[in-house]
């Protein structure tokens, strides 16, 4: 069948050619429509080709963004509804609204070598999405058109956020020198044996929910989903476990017909191979509920330890008992999960109102959805439709509290909405009662560290950050995050050293390359900075880089282009204020900073604690601004 799909207008066929055939060459099995034999269904042979592919490469030229590629625009939708969506340009063109929040790599004047490191990006992005399976293509940084929005990479709502920003590409392992505690534990993400694919959502679904559960076990390490779901084609457990630092795997599988729903679960000792508890469920489906937080008590019993009577709980909290307001739930999430076009945005929140319709009390679809409305208002609607929409959304997130007051994801929700809105010291309350709430979970970790880390609270963001990197060993994120609280910080050599630890998880990870030269630059050397920012691959990060180093080096020329181009191909105000801080224009640079004001620009949150405008701080201008986001 071939486990790439390649969508291009016809039109293109020469010019894509070359992809085709040096992809083949890697020993890669590609399918594009030249292939359809004569007298076959073209629309057929697609549709299967398509539904069948394991990474969906989307061409885009200036043939295919037009209306005329209308049969491409819907192959890419179909690629990012289930997570396979990875964009090539090989026109100076801007994909269609509604594709270009995941970065299209360039292969503009490519001449089809297989040494030039745009078709490496490539190939890497590709081999990870075949490896690690649909979840991983919400990952990948593609990094090489213009950037996606800073309100979504700024504070963003939960891990998938920060994910889509800087995540996988080239995972390489990254070995802890601890020793695994007797009471951690991986959820490997439940096996679908529905027979559907379309069914994934539902048993990763599962397997979040029951990870969510044991969380609330204070004495129990969970290790988090993004590392977890690295081994979801992977059950050997003594590899797994060496690799997160655990003493248990749990596995399992879901399948789910019309009238019954059967779930596995086995938990397995690393050190032994042993297998120290399992059980099959045969139930209806309303009752998958019941079924995790059974399973949560045999594992906690297997542990020695006790889940207490608010763990118990924990699962129902905010959920729901009607199997098909939580399956509307579980697809709503999963849209969610990938970060993707407004249409996906769209379809995310019919999931969760759907949810709500048919369970008025369900506080998680409330809180899910307040999320993604943020996210949609920040990412795609104009200055006045976003202000309704945010009113929308957080009329949602505080429904989702008053219906599930201990409901860690809602008073994220509501603290994630008061950010996109840069409403910094509203938000902080409900950050502080998200953490209380769910200090076990990565993704409410991170979140927390950033944002604790922008408003001053250096040790609290610390703190947050290493615990986050102790749950999600594998993720380059955890230590991306780790690094930018220990920045802020001031102990540059330590955030040096993580954000090295990231890039070995990943070398080719969006941002890193950039942060690492800030991080140079900060103590002096230009140099090394000049060369980090050259391999960054965000055009907007590394243009940064590039005009702060021109201004260190009285290089007027070096600085002229790097603020031409972020003026004119992908930069903010925010940004711009950056270089300008650095090179002398504090007037210049403050101006730029109220455009962003009046612009709601999301990097402003950083306004307080970034490292490059302290050159600014003392102006009355600056601290006007600083009063206006709530800091105090």
């Amino acid at each position: 069948m071939g486990d790439i799909f390649i969508s291009y207008k016809a039109e293109d066929r020469a010019r894509v050619r070359p992809l085709v055939d040096v992809l083949i060459a890697d020993g890669f099995s590609v399918w594009w429509d030249a292939q359809i034999e004569g007298g076959a269904s073209w629309r057929q042979s697609i549709q299967e080709r398509l539904d069948s592919a394991k990474c969906v490469i989307v061409v885009w030229s200036e043939r295919s963004v037009t209306a005329a590629g209308h049969f491409v625009h819907d192959e890419a939708s179909r690629a990012q509804r289930r997570g396979l969506y990875l964009p090539v340009r090989i026109d100076p063109v801007e994909p269609p609204i509604g594709f270009g929040e995941a970065q299209a790599i360039d292969l503009i004047r490519w001449k089809g070598g297989r040494a030039d490191p745009r078709y490496q990006h490539i190939a890497d992005c590709v081999r990870t999405m075949i490896e690690n399976g649909p979840r991983a293509a919400a990952l990948l940084p593609l990094g090489y058109a213009r950037h996606p929005s800073r309100r979504i990479l700024i504070m963003g709502g939960g891990a998938a956020t920060f994910a889509a920003a800087a995540a996988a590409g080239g995972w390489v392992w990254y070995r802890r020198g601890a020793a695994p505690s007797s009471n951690s534990i991986a959820v490997l993400p439940f096996e679908n044996l529905s027979g559907d694919p379309a069914q994934t959502y539902f048993s990763d679904g599962i397997s979040e929910e029951l990870r969510d559960t044991l969380t609330s076990i204070p004495s129990l390490r969970v290790v988090a989903r993004t590392s977890s779901d690295m081994f979801r084609n992977s059950r050997d457990a003594a590899t797994i476990a060496a690799r997160l630092g655990v003493a248990y795997v749990l596995d399992g599988s879901v399948r789910r017909g019309a009238d019954l729903i059967r779930i596995s679960a086995q938990m397995t000792e690393a050190a032994t191979g042993i297998e120290r508890w399992s059980q099959s469920y045969d139930r209806a489906p309303g009752d998958a509920l019941s079924i995790q937080s059974d399973i949560a008590n045999r594992v906690a019993e297997a542990l020695q330890i006790a889940l207490g009577t608010a763990g118990a709980a924990k699962l129902e909290t905010g959920g729901t008992r009607n199997p098909q307001a939580h399956d509307a739930y579980l697809k709503g999430v999963q849209l969610l999960d990938q970060v993707g076009a407004e249409a996906d945005y769209r379809v995310a929140i019919a999931q969760f109102d759907q949810a709500i319709a048919v369970d008025p009390s369900y506080a998680r679809a409330y809180a899910a959805r307040a999320q993604a409305i943020a996210r949609m208002a920040s990412s795609f609607s104009s200055a006045a439709a976003a202000t309704a929409q945010y009113a929308d959304a957080q009329a949602s997130a505080r429904h989702a509290i008053s219906l599930a007051p201990d409901l860690a994801q809602a008073h994220l929700a509501a603290g994630y909405v008061q950010v996109t809105q840069l409403h910094v010291a509203a938000a902080q309350p409900y950050y502080e009662r998200a953490y209380a709430l769910g200090a076990g979970d990565s993704g409410i970790l991170s979140v927390y560290a950033a944002f604790m880390s922008r408003i001053g609270r250096d040790a609290a963001a610390v703190a947050a950050a290493e615990r986050a990197v102790s749950l999600d060993p594998l993720n380059p994120l955890a230590f991306a995050l780790k690094a930018a609280a220990l920045g802020g910080a001031g102990r540059f050599p330590e955030s040096l050293a993580a954000y090295r630890a990231a890039l070995k998880l990943n070398p080719q990870a969006s941002f890193l390359h950039g942060n690492s030269g800030t991080i140079l630059y900060l103590i002096g050397k230009t140099d090394e900075a000049a060369q980090e920012f050259a391999q960054e691959p965000v055009g907007w990060a590394r243009a940064t880089g590039e005009g702060i180093v021109a201004a260190r080096r009285k290089d007027g020329a070096a600085l002229t282009r790097a603020l031409d181009f972020l003026k004119t191909d992908g930069g903010d105000d925010f940004q711009i204020a950056e270089v300008l801080a650095q090179s002398g224009d504090h007037p210049g640079a403050l101006d730029a900073l109220e455009r962003a004001w009046v612009a709601r620009d999301g990097g402003l949150v950083s306004l307080r604690a970034d490292p490059l405008l302290v050159p600014l701080r003392s102006d009355p201008r600056y601290q006007r601004l600083l009063s206006k986001l709530g800091f105090a």
